[in-house]
Order: structure tokens, then C-alpha cells, then sequence
């Protein structure tokens, strides 16, 4: 059973000249301490202070007044939907703008926590270790920016817009959808709720270091204080931590299991679709197919078809992978033998032009032999070679050796 072993709040205007932040709990041991509420007046749409005082009294006693030993969603939309009504009513002002609030409301059962809210108020749960184990989702332009991935955490911390809201308590309007979650509470859990004020001035890991080792009081005293000092807005919270004295867990009829567990194993399975049906049935209940004849073998076990399935199911999860492998085997297969070819072509065209540049040397060497121990006395009469005979007889060797 979850109970509040210890609780405390404080809602202060800050630097703003009036508060319209609101805060309602009771004392603990109290039926109506099953309900906290905080709300968060919007001073833009003109009167907040009354709209949040308006809307929190309101679902605070429509909760309180079902009696219900275990609250559901139905019931916090319920209540927000009669808080609505009411602020219409009491929104007489003469003015172009309509007075609004947040909402964050909390509801303990005796195995879990409802958590309701609209607008950028929110709830923290954290464990036993002053860790964040849930955090609502603000209704603003800036958390939908976030989850569509175009700003980053930090830069939403520090935009100009982040307070523009896509959804709030408004009056006139005869219906507004609240979101509701379900928590768990272990031993020593730890819930927060608070205002814009609190969470435009201190980060999600900052909060977190203000409850280590610090009891409500304590760690409330510490929010105040770097608030006091940087927020720029009213700033309001209510911190409480839970016990729980009973095991979430579903308890099981033993007895059920197993008259359910044998009926399963010795149902009929079609061989056509696979469609299990009750033992005593001769036809398919989804394709039509004759179940068993006269002379059919006996019925499959669904233990063992079971396992059959088991195992296909992981072959096909491994097929994927297996697939990624052979590829990448023959992708390596591939890469070493087109190297291989690759390098004995270059090996094979080196060769062949080490072979042409020694024949060709071995030509030149020729040549030059040739050239040095020829006869010139008929050469144009003279006994020396002339340099220009030299050169002529040079290019005739080149052009025919070197440009095959």
C-alpha cells in the first residue's frame, strides 16, 4: 500500500508583483491527502491568480467528493471538465483576454499513482536514489520542437518562446483533454511538482542534486534558494516521499493455470493455417480444414509445435544477420581476389616491360658498337664521324626500336 511518509510545498511570486501560481495538499493520515494539486495562473490571459485558485478547489474537491477507494483516468478528466464549467462562471471580467492556468494533479491508490496535467507544469518521480524515473511531457511549442528533433534539450532551455503553449485550462472552452499517467511507487520513492518558475530556473539534472541526501524540508529549502535567486517568475512546489509496504505483483490462480495450461496442450492445431482449436473440435474454426479422420495420426502437441515455432521464429531473427555476414565474407572473398589479379597484372606488366627495356638496351648496346667500330672513310670523305651524322643515325635507330 503506498503512503506519504513525509510532504511539504511553497508557492512564491518572485520577482513578479503578484502570485498567480497555487498550490493544495493536505495533511497526511487525511482521507483528502490522496489528491495534490498545483496550478499555474497565466497572467497573459488576464486574472491567473483566479484561475488557478478556481480550477485547483475545484478538482480538488470533485476528487474528494467521489470517495472512491481507487481513482481512474475517467475521474481526473471528469474533474477538469467541472473545473472548466466553473471557471467560465466565475470569469466575469470585461476584457478581450480569458483567464487560464496549468494543471498538474496527483491521485494515490493504494498500487499506483494517477498523474494528470495540462500545460507546462509538471510532475517528477524519482527513485530511491534521487534519480529521474518519470517526468510529464510540457504541452508547448518548444517540448513538440524537441521530440521532432529540430532543438536539442539544452537549446530549449534557453529559448525565448519556451513558455508559448500549445494546450492549458482556458475558460469558455467546454472541453479539454488532459494527459494521464499511471505510475508504480517503490519503497522511498520521491514525487515533485512544480511550476514553469521552478524549471526555467533549475535543470532537470540540477533537481536531481537538490534531493541527494536532503529530506523534503531540506531539499524544498534548496530549490527555494536558487529560485529566489534566478528564476523570474511566481515559483511553486510540493515535494513527498512514498513508502510502500506491498509487492506490485498480480496474484495467479495455481489451479486456473493449470486447467488452462492442459487444455492449451491437448488442443487440436490445423496443419493448413496453424490455428489452434478446443480438443473436441473436428473442423478449423478459422480456415474450415478437417481437423483429424478416422485413420488420422494423433493430434499435435502444442508443447512441442511450441518449440518447432520457437526455433523458427529465431532462425528468422538470425537470418538477417546471417545474411549480413556472407555478404560481408564475400565481400572480403572478392576485395583479396580482385588484388590478387590485380597484382599479378601488375607484376606480369612489369615483367614484360623489364623484358622490353633489356632487349631494347641490348640494341642500343648494338648500335653503339656498331656505330663506334664502323668504317667512316666513305662517309662524305672524312675519317671522323661528323656529330650531325651521328644524331641522323641516332633518331633512324630510336624510330625504329622505340616506336613499336
Amino acid at each position: 500500500m503506498i503512503e506519504i511518509k513525509s510532504i511539504g510545498g511553497f508557492s512564491k511570486k518572485g520577482k513578479r508583483d503578484n502570485n498567480e501560481d497555487y498550490i493544495l495538499f493536505k495533511e497526511i493520515g487525511s482521507y483528502e491527502n490522496r489528491v495534490i494539486v498545483l496550478c499555474d495562473g497565466m497572467g497573459g490571459h488576464g486574472h491567473g491568480e483566479v484561475a488557478s485558485q478556481t480550477v485547483a478547489d475545484c478538482v480538488f474537491e470533485f476528487l474528494k467528493c467521489l470517495k472512491k477507494e481507487q481513482f481512474e483516468a475517467q475521474d481526473l478528466q471528469d474533474a477538469l471538465d467541472a473545473a472548466l464549467t466553473t471557471l467560465t462562471s466565475v470569469d466575469i471580467y470585461d476584457d478581450k483576454k480569458s483567464m487560464g492556468t496549468t494543471l498538474v494533479v496527483v491521485a494515490i491508490n493504494r498500487m499506483n499513482i494517477l498523474v494528470g496535467h495540462v500545460g507546462d507544469s509538471r510532475c517528477y518521480l524519482f527513485d530511491e536514489n534521487g534519480l529521474i524515473k518519470f517526468r510529464t511531457k510540457d504541452h508547448s511549442k518548444v517540448a513538440e520542437a524537441i521530440e521532432a528533433e529540430i532543438l536539442t534539450p539544452e537549446e530549449a532551455f534557453v529559448n525565448p518562446h519556451k513558455n508559448l503553449l500549445t494546450r492549458c485550462v482556458i475558460s469558455g472552452k467546454n472541453h479539454v483533454m488532459i494527459d494521464v499517467n499511471e505510475l508504480k511507487i517503490e519503497d522511498n520513492y520521491r514525487m515533485l511538482l512544480c511550476s514553469d518558475g521552478v524549471t526555467d530556473a533549475i535543470r532537470d539534472k540540477e533537481i536531481e542534486e537538490c534531493l541527494i541526501d536532503r529530506d523534503v524540508q531540506g531539499a524544498l529549502e534548496i530549490i527555494d534558494s536558487i529560485c529566489n535567486e534566478k528564476s523570474k517568475d511566481n515559483y511553486s512546489a510540493i515535494l513527498l516521499d512514498f513508502s510502500q509496504s506491498e509487492e506490485n505483483h498480480t496474484i495467479i490462480d495455481e489451479k486456473k493455470v493449470s486447467k488452462d495450461t492442459k487444455q492449451e496442450n491437448e488442443a487440436n492445431c490445423c496443419l493448413a493455417c496453424g490455428e489452434t482449436n478446443d480438443s473436441s473440435a473436428r473442423f478449423c474454426r478459422k480456415c474450415g480444414t478437417e481437423l483429424r479422420e478416422m485413420d488420422a495420426p494423433p493430434r499435435i502437441n502444442i508443447k512441442n509445435r511450441s518449440k518447432g515455432i520457437i526455433m523458427v521464429q529465431l532462425l528468422k531473427k538470425a537470418f538477417p544477420l546471417l545474411f549480413v555476414l556472407i555478404g560481408a565474407l564475400l565481400m572480403v572473398g572478392y576485395y583479396k581476389v580482385t588484388n590478387y589479379i590485380e597484382g599479378e597484372k601488375i607484376i606480369s606488366e612489369i615483367a614484360s616491360q623489364q623484358a622490353k627495356d633489356i632487349y631494347r638496351k641490348q640494341l642500343f648496346d648494338k648500335f653503339i658498337f656498331d656505330l663506334c667500330s664502323s668504317d667512316s672513310t666513305g662517309l662524305k670523305n672524312d675519317s671522323v664521324l661528323r656529330k650531325d651524322t651521328i644524331m641522323s643515325l641516332y633518331n633512324k635507330f630510336c624510330n625504329e626500336q622505340f616506336s613499336k
